[in-house]
């Protein structure tokens, strides 16, 4: 079983998350649209695809980690759960 990315994510220790939207087959279903780049804490994260999608067949929304790895944030955020040590 393939984990979806929201689990994986989980199991990484991401504690905010980015929302993707995406369709196989074009636009991704208004709710997907509606919460494409919004910031949301792990654990009220939903599982995709959504329960108002319309499109489930050719959903392909996922979660990416926010900060992302690399990113200014995501070093700043390092940084502070280091106490501001280097």
């Amino acid at each position: 079983m393939i984990k979806s990315s929201l689990h994986a994510l989980v199991e990484a220790g991401a504690e905010t998350v980015v929302f993707v939207s995406g369709s196989a087959t074009g636009s991704p279903c208004e709710e997907a649209q509606r919460l494409e780049g919004g910031r949301i804490p792990i654990n009220l994260a939903e599982a995709t695809p959504l329960a108002e999608c319309t499109q489930t067949d050719s959903c392909v929304c996922r979660y990416d980690e926010w900060p992302p790895a690399g990113s200014q944030e995501a070093k700043l955020k390092t940084w502070e759960n280091d106490g501001g040590r280097r």
